[in-house]
């Protein structure tokens, strides 16, 4: 709750969702889940899997700004994507991160 009123924060797993949904306060973007989720599955696996930074432009796009992307510890992904500038460390807690996306 202590991004912007207007911002999104997105879940890249299905087991934060819910947790996201009900104490952000925030538009929650989700793996198949919720009003904001404008991909389908092959979209997701392409975000997870990238380390492509251009292609993860590309798909990040599609989201309005301010946006927020929750990392918990039980994420399994490709984090290779989140080291560079587009992406800031808002909070980290404990193993879990939090990143606003800035491009």
């Amino acid at each position: 709750q202590n991004t912007e009123k207007d911002s999104y924060v997105m879940s890249t797993s299905s087991y934060y969702s819910p947790w996201l949904l009900g104490y952000s306060g925030r538009k929650t973007i989700a793996p198949g889940l919720f009003d904001y989720n404008k991909w389908n599955l092959s979209t997701w696996n392409l975000f997870w899997n990238t380390n492509d930074i251009e292609l993860t432009k590309e798909l990040l796009s599609q989201y309005e700004k301010p946006l927020y992307i929750y990392i918990g510890k039980n994420s399994r992904f490709n984090m290779d994507k989140f080291n560079n500038n587009c992406f800031e460390v808002f909070n980290k807690i404990r193993d879990s991160v939090i990143y606003k996306y800035k491009c």
